[in-house]
């Protein structure tokens, strides 16, 4: 009997580092997607390195000029630091965006 439990524990163990390792190479696989996801599109707009690159100025200049990541956030710095009775027309439609939880206001 003996034999036979080292070979059902051999085939279990198996089983479960087989399930480990997938799960690891899973999580590997979605962690690349991400990653070149990140690297060829606009996070704003969506638009792909491709078209910007072939229809625009470049890629590169579209992510840092056209639709930099941190000129938004300034802008929701600003927004929160400046008074409400001092907003303009468009900082006052963002703000309400905002207070609503609604992103629309991103092109």
């Amino acid at each position: 009997q003996f034999p036979f439990f080292i070979f059902v524990i051999t085939i279990v163990l198996n089983a479960i580092f087989g399930i480990i390792i997938d799960t690891f190479a899973e999580l590997r696989m979605k962690n690349s997607a991400t990653r070149i996801n990140m690297q060829n599109v606009c996070f704003v707009c969506g638009l792909d390195r491709f078209e910007l690159d072939t229809k625009a100025n470049g890629f590169q200049q579209h992510i840092v000029e056209d639709h930099n990541l941190w000129h938004y956030l300034y802008m929701l710095v600003m927004l929160r630091e400046k008074p409400s009775h001092e907003y303009n027309g468009w900082e006052q439609y963002v703000a309400n965006k905002v207070m609503n939880m609604d992103t629309s206001f991103i092109p």
